[in-house]
């Protein structure tokens, strides 16, 4: 499932969030197989049943998926590679 920004996958406060939405527009019960920060857009995988959640969440702990990351760059790249260091705060209100 696509999610935009701004929405959680799973609200820990009431709010409606990516389960909710779906379980209200589509009348199934489903499982979230990882999570997406809030600010973050992109796909969430899900399962129909619990069993299958049980088999995607051992092929997320032990790697057993190969995950591709893909990033729009506007302007020209200087570098043809680098690498980054950051540490992230988390600000709850942005």
């Amino acid at each position: 499932v696509f999610k935009k920004r701004g929405i959680e996958v799973v609200s820990s406060n009431q709010e409606i969030d990516l389960v909710a939405q779906i379980k209200i527009t589509k009348n199934i019960d489903i499982f979230p197989v990882h999570r997406l920060d809030r600010n973050t857009e992109g796909l969430v995988i899900f399962a129909k049943n619990k069993d299958a959640k049980k088999e995607l969440d051992y092929g997320f702990k032990y790697r057993t998926f190969q995950k591709y990351y893909l990033t729009w760059v506007y302007g020209e790249v200087q570098k043809e590679s680098d690498k980054c260091v950051a540490y992230l705060k988390k600000d709850a209100e942005k």
